[in-house]
């Protein structure tokens, strides 16, 4: 009687066909893989559901990440806009205390010239009164002396 040995070697996937190699079963190999692969699939499928759960919750927590960015970079732009308009007013507010400077250094810079053209017609006028009068008498002189 054979023994359980030679009963399962009988059973042994055999090679491809070709020469002739030791008795046995032709091999199944789809089967076998099949068998191999559907183990490892239902293993897997576990595997899938949590990385479809991970994808899940990555996408709620990407949606949530864009939210609170969204709402920082409106909060940040809103910030920028309060700033930039006090800088404007700050800026506003130095262009006109450099205007007014400079209206009262104008004025003054007037008033002195005024001034100054006070003081050298006060003292060009006695001459020039002086000297007008003179053409006067003198033209009057003139014009006595050739009247009859």
């Amino acid at each position: 009687m054979a023994g359980l040995r030679d009963t399962l070697n009988r059973f042994r996937p055999a090679a491809a066909p070709g020469a002739p190699g030791r008795r046995g079963v032709p091999a199944d190999r789809a089967a076998e893989r099949e068998s191999e692969l559907t183990s490892l699939f239902a293993a897997l499928a576990e595997t899938e559901q949590k990385a479809e759960e991970i994808r899940q919750r990555a996408t709620v927590e990407a949606d949530r990440v864009r939210k609170d960015a969204r709402l920082q970079a409106e909060a940040v732009v809103a910030e920028a806009r309060l700033r930039a308009e006090a800088l404007r007013s700050a800026a506003a507010a130095h262009t006109r205390a450099s205007a007014e400077r400079e209206r009262v250094r104008a004025r003054q810079a007037t008033l002195n010239m005024t001034e100054q053209q006070g003081h050298r017609t006060a003292e060009r006028l006695p001459g020039l009164v002086a000297r007008a009068v003179s053409l006067a008498v003198d033209e009057l002189s003139t014009t006595r002396a050739g009247s009859p």
